[in-house]
C-alpha cells in the first residue's frame, strides 16, 4: 500500500480525534487520551500512526482540563518509548499532573530534574527526592535548597546516593526538626562529626525553648545547652579518640585484612589512622567551640580561625609527607583541628562567650579516669583477645577487635558513670 496514502489515513483519523475531544466533557476527553497515550506504546503501530498519535498527544498538551494531561502522565511515568518532548512538558506541567512523570519517569535527565529542584514548588521538590536510584548530584541540589518535607523524603529513599557532604548540609539547615534528627541518627554510617553536630542542633532547640517558656534567659539557656552538648560530646567520642591511638593496626586488620590486604598493610594503615585519630576530639568539639560566636552572629570569627588552620594544615602537610608520607599528612589534618579549635575556644573564652562551669570539669576528670582504664584494657587485654581470636581461622582479628571493643565499652561506662557519681555529678545535672 503506497506510503503517502496510509499517512494521509492516519492524520485523517487524528484529525477527527482533535475535533471529537473539543466538544467532549473532560472526564471522556481524559479517557481517550489514555487510550491513544497505550496505543502508542503497546500497539504494533506504523511509523506513520506513531508519528500521527505523538501530535495528537502535543496537541493535547493544551488541553485546558488537568484530567487529561494528568491521564498521559500516569501512562508514560515509567515508559521508556514514551516521546520525549510530551514527558518533559509534562514534567513542567502544574504539580499534581508532573508528579508521576518526576517520581519515576527514567526519560528526564538529571539537568532538567535540577531545574526543576531549584524552581519548582515543595511537591515537586518532594516526588524527585523519592525517585529510585537518585543520583549524588541530585540529592546535593536537594539538600541545598529543598524544604524539611524533601530532605527527609530525601533521607528515606533508600535508593539514593547522597554524600556525606550533602548529609551535612541537611544538618546545617534542618538538624533542629525531629523526624529530620531521628532519621540520620537511626543511620549506623553517620559518622563521629554528623552526630555531634545533630547534638549541636538539639541542644540549641532544647535552649530555645527553655528561653520561649522563660525558664532561664535566653543567654543562660545558650550556654546551658552548648556546655550539655560539649559534655556528651566529650564522654561520647573520647573512647574511640583511645581505639584509634591504642590499637589503630588491629581496627584496620579486623575489618579490611583479608584476600591481598596483607598483615604489613594493616600496620601500615593504622599508622594512619592513629594519626588521624589524634585530631578526633578537636574535630568533634570545633562545632561546638564554634556555635559561642554564631549564637552573637558572629561568623566571620570562625571562618577567619577555619582559613588559618587550614594554612597551617598545608604548610605542615608539605613539610611533613618527604619524612613520613602518608602518617605525616594525617598528622597535619590533626595539627591543624587542634590549632582550630585552640583558637576558637581561647577567643571565646576571652570574649567572655565560652565559660566551663564544674559539671564540665568534673566530666572532663571522670572522663579522663574511664579513658585510663579503657586504655588498659586495649592494651593489655590485646594479647588475649588476639588468644581467643585465634581459634576462629580466618576471622581471628574481626573476633579479637569485637571482644575488646565489648569488654572495654563496659569498662569505660562503668568507670565514667563511677566516677561521676564519686564526684557529685548525676545524669540529670549532665542534661542541665
Amino acid at each position: 500500500m503506497d506510503g503517502g496514502f496510509v499517512a494521509s489515513v492516519s492524520h485523517m483519523i487524528v484529525r477527527q480525534f482533535l475535533q471529537w475531544v473539543r466538544n467532549a466533557p473532560p472526564g471522556e476527553r481524559a479517557e481517550a487520551t489514555s487510550a491513544l497515550a497505550r496505543a502508542y506504546l503497546y500497539s504494533d503501530l506504523s511509523t506513520d500512526d506513531l508519528a500521527a498519535a505523538e501530535g495528537a498527544m502535543i496537541m493535547m498538551l493544551d488541553d485546558p482540563s488537568p484530567l487529561v494531561r494528568r491521564a498521559l502522565a500516569d501512562v508514560f511515568a515509567s515508559a521508556q518509548k514514551a516521546p520525549l518532548v510530551v514527558v518533559n512538558a509534562l514534567a513542567a506541567d502544574q504539580p499534581d499532573v508532573a508528579l508521576p512523570l518526576l517520581s519515576r519517569s527514567p526519560l528526564l535527565l538529571d539537568d532538567d530534574l535540577v531545574d526543576l529542584i531549584a524552581t519548582g514548588r515543595s511537591e515537586t521538590q518532594v516526588a524527585i527526592a523519592g525517585r529510585p536510584l537518585l543520583s549524588c548530584s541530585l540529592a546535593a541540589a536537594i539538600a541545598e535548597v529543598g524544604p524539611a518535607e524533601a530532605c527527609l523524603a530525601l533521607l528515606e529513599n533508600a535508593d539514593a546516593e547522597i554524600a556525606l557532604f550533602s548529609i551535612d548540609r541537611i544538618v546545617e539547615r534542618f538538624g533542629h526538626l525531629a523526624p529530620i534528627r531521628e532519621d540520620l541518627l537511626a543511620r549506623d554510617d553517620l559518622p563521629m562529626a554528623t552526630r555531634q553536630a545533630l547534638l549541636s542542633k538539639l541542644s540549641q532547640t532544647l535552649a530555645g525553648f527553655v528561653a520561649a517558656r522563660q525558664w532561664l534567659g535566653p543567654e543562660h539557656a545558650e550556654y546551658a545547652a552548648r556546655e550539655a552538648c560539649e559534655r556528651a560530646t566529650v564522654a561520647l567520642a573520647a573512647p574511640f579518640f583511645i581505639a584509634f591511638d591504642t590499637i589503630p593496626e588491629l581496627i584496620v586488620a579486623g575489618l579490611f585484612q583479608r584476600g591481598k590486604f596483607s598483615a604489613a598493610d594493616a600496620y601500615a594503615a593504622g599508622d594512619v589512622l592513629a594519626a588521624y585519630g589524634a585530631g578526633l576530639m578537636a574535630l568533634v568539639l570545633i562545632a561546638s567551640a564554634r556555635a559561642s560566636f554564631q549564637a552573637r552572629g558572629d561568623t566571620r570569627t570562625p571562618m577567619l580561625i577555619a582559613l588559618a588552620a587550614l594554612a597551617a594544615n598545608v604548610a605542615l602537610k608539605i613539610v611533613l609527607f618527604r619524612p613520613l608520607g602518608a602518617v605525616g599528612l594525617a598528622t597535619a589534618t590533626s595539627v591543624g583541628l587542634w590549632i582550630n579549635l585552640a583558637a576558637l575556644v581561647g577567643l571565646a573564652l576571652a570574649r567572655e562567650g565560652m565559660r566551663f562551669d564544674a559539671i564540665f570539669v568534673k566530666t572532663l576528670g571522670a572522663t579522663f579516669v574511664a579513658c585510663a582504664f579503657l586504655a588498659a584494657v586495649a592494651i593489655f587485654g590485646r594479647s588475649s583477645a588476639l588468644a581467643l581470636g585465634a581459634h576462629f581461622g580466618a576471622l581471628a582479628n574481626l573476633v579479637a577487635l569485637t571482644a575488646l571493643a565489648v569488654v572495654g565499652a563496659l569498662v569505660y561506662a562503668g568507670v565514667l558513670l563511677g566516677a561521676l557519681r564519686a564526684s557529685g555529678v548525676t545524669i540529670a545535672s549532665l542534661r542541665r
